[in-house]
């Protein structure tokens, strides 16, 4: 766990971890240099609790991706499940999560659905799979869907559990690894390698209760929202030439983060269509002037199939087509 500024709603998160029907071998604490009572609630429960409780502090504010990264170099077991400090789990998360590491899918990382809760633990209706537009449940195992963690994640870090073998190959954490950076944090980079690992499993249970509140680093709308307006920056509609990069940027650290394991023909495989990926993404930002030639690139790249794979399909088409648009002065702009 990682906590930042979370009196708030640390102490029902703790408390729902300590109510698990399996009890956790420990619990791990990352405390980002908080400025409110964190630091004295994390104390009490440490003291109380019924298994051993690590606390990791901070003098000074590192963020979330780093936080999870030292507070993971810490972690020695064989499962290890994420949890951020405003959520609440579900009492079987912990028994479900095991029992799915126990079978012979032999999975690098699994996640689950969790309910949306409002600020005062509410539901709302939703679920995050609706919101995220997850795909179908069961055991994942085809690569093309590293893909879709760039394009449009639907995998939130707080939801998932990984394998030791997948921790020791994400960690350490590439240093461009930043949200507003690239794009991609921590449980992107998790779970883009997972992929190229092994097998991911999706449990269509609500294991956890997802927060919606004002604070959160990255949120969720409170209700249910037309799915192709997804959150983090890269999704659907958010195709400026800076998110773009943004883009290209994140799949460019994953690309690299291959190269950590021994080639196989699933890693080759994500290797080969992250490739893919950053040559549309570069080709999309490079898109010619003249509304003439952009035309043309954008229909050779439409037939090729790159648009509905690696962008939104007609949607992004749209958006490169009138990227271009008469200004004020007479000038051509570029718009989204």
């Amino acid at each position: 766990m990682t906590v930042c500024d979370g009196e708030r709603y640390l102490e029902e998160q703790l408390q729902s971890i300590a109510g698990q029907t399996r009890a956790p071998t420990r619990l791990l604490v990352h405390d980002d240099a908080s400025s409110d009572a964190s630091a004295e609630i994390l104390g009490r429960f440490a003291a109380n609790a019924p298994f051993p409780v690590w606390v990791f502090s901070a003098d000074v504010r590192i963020g979330s991706a780093r936080s999870f990264e030292r507070v993971l170099a810490a972690c020695s077991a064989d499962i290890v499940l994420l949890s951020d400090h405003d959520d609440r789990w579900s009492p079987n998360r912990l028994s479900r999560i095991v029992e799915q590491f126990a079978t012979g899918d032999r999975p690098s990382l699994v996640y689950s659905d969790g309910r949306l809760i409002d600020a005062v633990g509410q539901p709302t209706g939703a679920t995050i799979w609706e919101v995220f537009a997850a795909p179908d449940v069961g055991t994942i195992d085809d690569p093309d869907l590293i893909l879709r963690t760039l394009v449009a994640p639907f995998v939130p870090g707080c939801t998932i559990a990984i394998s030791r073998a997948l921790l020791a190959a994400a960690l350490p954490f590439p240093r461009g690894l930043s949200l507003g950076a690239v794009g991609l944090e921590h449980d992107g980079w998790l779970v883009g390698l997972g992929w190229a690992q092994g097998a991911v499993v999706a449990l269509p249970e609500p294991l956890i209760d997802y927060r919606i509140h004002e604070d959160q680093q990255v949120g969720l709308p409170a209700r249910r929202t037309i799915r192709s307006h997804v959150v983090r920056p890269g999704g659907p509609g958010r195709h400026r030439r800076s998110e773009l990069a943004r883009r290209a940027a994140a799949a460019t650290l994953l690309r690299e983060g291959l190269d950590r394991y021994a080639p196989t023909s699933r890693s080759r495989r994500c290797a080969d269509d992250l490739d893919a990926l950053i040559a549309h993404l570069d080709a999309r930002r490079q898109l010619p002037r003249s509304p003439v030639a952009r035309t043309g690139v954008v229909r050779d790249m439409w037939r090729t199939g790159s648009y509905k794979r690696f962008s939104s399909g007609h949607r992004s088409v749209a958006v490169d087509l009138l990227a271009l648009r008469p200004s004020r002065t007479g000038r051509r702009t570029y718009g989204r």
